[in-house]
């Protein structure tokens, strides 16, 4: 429970940078005092890990650039802009700590990212955000390759952010509406 307000807080701060423009020292000054200062555990009660928090925060802005570019590379007719904020927060945050965190096992990662992303997003956010985390960890070694089998339907590309399969055909197909053919 640690870690995971430690990730809640993470990706709260890295929304308020990247729409609201907020400073990051002010971002996570925002979330230190929505939950106090780490203090030592009292009575059976959980703190917080801050400084996970913030290594999280600033470890993310630092590598924003490659991450992106990782979130890009496994967009089909999306763009990284297009999607919802929310989940570019949770997919960057859970992109820095499963490529630069090698003391959390990579399905921890994935499993809080997802979690994270059915109390943030919409109804579609926690399978988009498991496929581009799970395809980053199979291309990285981090998890075993998907026997053909077991890697489900369409082209196996992530859905996409509205739940659909991510590649709608090439950037300049219109779809047409079912039954409009």
């Amino acid at each position: 429970m640690r870690r995971r307000l430690a990730r809640q807080r993470a990706i709260q701060c890295l929304f308020a940078i990247d729409v609201g423009h907020t400073p990051p020292d002010e971002a996570i000054a925002t979330a230190v005092a929505l939950e106090g200062e780490e203090e030592p555990e009292r009575a059976g009660v959980e703190v917080w890990d801050r400084s996970f928090m913030e290594e999280l925060v600033r470890g993310t802005l630092t590598q924003r650039e490659s991450i992106d570019a990782i979130i890009r590379s496994h967009l089909r007719g999306w763009t990284l802009e297009r999607l919802a904020a929310v989940d570019r927060a949770i997919l960057r945050v859970a992109l820095y700590e499963l490529l630069y965190h090698e003391d959390v096992p990579p399905k921890v990662t994935i499993d809080e990212a997802v979690e994270l992303a059915k109390v943030f997003g919409d109804d579609a956010s926690p399978k988009f955000v498991n496929g581009v985390l799970s395809a980053v960890a199979r291309e990285q070694g981090l998890l075993p390759a998907e026997a053909p089998e077991q890697a489900g339907e369409g082209d196996g590309a992530p859905p996409g952010p509205s739940g659909q399969s991510s590649f709608a055909g090439p950037p300049d197909a219109v779809q047409q509406p079912e039954g409009m053919a």
